[in-house]
């Protein structure tokens, strides 16, 4: 139920759409009359990418009649975090798809009354709260409230001056620091839009720096086993293993989306037992979405999972876990019947509701065909460049594997040779004495030190030794 034509007209007047950015403070009984089931916008794990975006799209046919021309309002649920994409780049925003662009706005529930912060959709996410707001025109290009990240008016209003119209209430309102981590509903929006950037990381010192890089989505892979445990290949892992690694990963807090990867044989008996492990890796974890290897016939799998709010990454091709059915690590749909399974196995996994589809070790041909078929991005390794983005072990970018490395595979560094001669230097400080030196060395104040030498040099005139000795100098230690 929308709110009454008689309520909802004062509040039109509240913002002048070429303004740029305002806050609509909604009394209690006006929201009331908005159905709470259509304000609730839900993650992807709900009831999948698609309803998500639908029922995201039915927020904002609900919402829409209370903005004025030109301004996308929509809601978020305030069950869910602020959070929000870096979106540094315009030019990603203009390749978002519409429902992503129009999605533009924050709930917060106090006091009876919900403040809508309505952002216009042609200014992207740029217009909220504590960042600077881009606008259209070069005339009013720079201006805007400080409190809102504005710099003042070009032409001469003072800085300290809103130029916005300030509803009732708005010196009560609270200062809150919108979050930056990126989410699955997202990396979704990103289909045909900027590059997802994704990369595995098994710790906190390899999720900081993943993170600080840049990444999108942070994998922590079963790939652990390989390169950091030293197995042969990944079927060793366990549930347990892979929750201690990806509670590592979170723990940094990184902005990226953390994707914990589901072992062999965590879903591969039940969905029960699916989505129990899927919810360990999330709850003991701290994942915020699950990744698990298979075509359709994991799709009952994925469904239970998505009922249990976990959003899911599905992974087609040189799926690892299968390596003894596979006969070992081979390209996959290099034939052309297999090359049609595998992009029937991306439509039942797209149909199933996974936020996003990793392709690895098949023919460029086929990624391209399967990215254009389906409506959730492609991640590629080993897929060529026409999927919606890339992802590569962390240790084989940055040099610190062994062994000889897939044709997929670009080392941008080699750390590990920088690390061996670091170590073999450090080495021989030790061994030659130049290790610690005076600015590595704690000092005691010369008062102290003066009494522990005196007290040092009396020792042998104590009667008896050892513990004793040591007790009575300790003594009179504490005494001096």
């Amino acid at each position: 139920m929308l709110p009454a034509e008689s309520e909802i007209e004062p509040l039109r007047r509240v913002l002048d759409p070429e303004a740029g950015v305002g806050v609509l403070r909604l009394a209690a009984a006006v929201c009331d009359s908005v159905d709470p089931d259509r304000m609730t916008g839900g993650l992807p794990g709900d009831r999948g990418p698609r309803e998500w975006a639908r029922r995201r799209e039915l927020e904002a046919e609900s919402l829409r009649s209370i903005s004025p021309p030109g301004v996308g309002l929509t809601a978020v649920g305030d069950h869910e975090p602020d959070r929000e994409s870096d979106d540094s780049d315009a030019g990603e925003r203009d390749q978002q798809p519409q429902h992503a662009r129009e999605s533009m706005t924050r709930r917060r529930v106090s006091g009876g009354a919900i403040e809508l912060v309505m952002v216009p959709a042609r200014l992207g996410r740029r217009g909220m709260p504590g960042e600077s707001v881009g606008f259209p025109d070069e005339e009013t290009r720079g201006t805007g409230d400080p409190r809102w990240g504005g710099r003042g008016n070009r032409r001469g209003q003072p800085a300290t001056e809103s130029m916005f119209p300030q509803p009732e209430g708005w010196g009560e309102r609270t200062t809150t620091t919108m979050s930056t981590t990126m989410t699955a509903p997202e990396i979704l929006a990103r289909k045909g839009g900027a590059k997802i950037r994704m990369i595995t990381a098994y710790d906190a010192p390899t999720a900081r720096i993943a993170d600080r890089a840049g990444a999108d989505v942070i994998l922590v892979g079963d790939s652990v086993a390989n390169v950091v445990l030293g197995r042969g290949d990944t079927l060793a892992m366990t549930i347990d293993e892979m929750v201690y690694h990806t509670r590592a990963v979170a723990g940094t807090a990184p902005h990226a989306l953390v994707v914990g990867d589901m072992p062999w044989l965590s879903y591969h008996t039940s969905a029960e037992d699916t989505v129990l492990n899927a919810g360990r890796l999330v709850r003991e974890g701290g994942a915020e979405a699950v990744k698990l290897e298979g075509g359709r016939k994991r799709v009952p799998m994925i469904e239970a999972v998505r009922d249990a709010e976990i959003p899911v990454m599905g992974h087609l091709g040189l799926t690892p876990q299968s390596v003894h059915a596979m006969g070992g690590y081979r390209v996959q749909g290099r034939k052309a019947a297999d090359a049609y399974e595998l992009v029937s196995d991306a439509r039942g996994l797209a149909d199933a509701g996974v936020f996003a589809i990793v392709l690895e070790g098949v023919p460029d041909l086929l990624a391209e065909m399967i990215t254009a078929e389906v409506a959730v991005p492609t991640i590629g390794i080993g897929a060529g460049a026409a999927c919606d983005g890339q992802v590569l072990v962390f240790h084989d970018v940055l040099g610190l594997g062994e062994g000889r490395l897939p044709k997929f595979v670009r080392q941008y560094a080699d750390l590990s040779a920088v690390a061996v001669a670091a170590l073999e230097r450090f080495f021989e400080d030790v061994q030659s004495g130049a290790f610690p030196g005076e600015d590595e060395t704690y000092h005691m104040p010369e008062e102290s030190a003066a009494i522990l030498r005196e007290l040092r040099e009396s020792a042998g005139t104590l009667p008896g030794a050892g513990l004793v000795a040591d007790d009575l100098l300790a003594d009179e230690a504490m005494e001096r």
